[in-house]
């Protein structure tokens, strides 16, 4: 029974790793459309001041 036990583990390691990267890239997405959105902010309190 040990057996089925590691390779638990090692399946174990793979997701860790598989879900440390989706967060790593989905941090990074989040940032992106953060810097975007505030330039679209920007924009339209611009526009704004504008009129």
């Amino acid at each position: 029974m040990g057996i089925p036990e590691a390779m638990r583990a090692e399946e174990g390691d793979e997701t860790v790793d598989e879900i440390a990267d989706e967060a790593k890239d989905a941090k990074q997405e989040l940032k992106e459309s953060t810097e975007a959105g505030k330039k679209v902010q920007q924009e339209s309190d611009d526009s704004d001041k504008q009129r």
